[in-house]
């Protein structure tokens, strides 16, 4: 996590006007700090506390598309390898 491009702790106090940088899992999210709650709240109320610039959501949608691309050209297989399988795997990749 980063507030106006400095890392920082999680107990970091915010202020409104501040950009927070959040990476969760493959996505990156750029948000502005619009207002500070006076309680501790539910996520849809956490959620009108701050707004996510244009560009953040624009660079996240792209990157669900690119993720859903990739997977699509990687299809899964319909059942786990059994031993049989395993042991091909395994003599394909150069392994014992």
């Amino acid at each position: 996590m980063r507030v106006n491009g400095e890392r920082v702790k999680a107990s970091r106090v915010l202020k409104i006007g501040d950009s927070v940088r959040i990476l969760r899992g493959p996505y990156e999210m750029i948000v502005k700090v619009t207002e500070i709650p006076l309680r501790r709240g539910s996520a849809t109320e956490a959620q009108a506390c701050y707004e996510e610039t244009e560009q953040s959501s624009e660079a996240r949608q792209r990157r669900a598309l690119d993720l859903k691309l990739d997977r699509a050209s990687h299809p899964r297989p319909q059942r786990r390898p059994d031993k049989r399988d395993r042991r091909l795997l395994r003599e394909r990749r150069g392994r014992d």
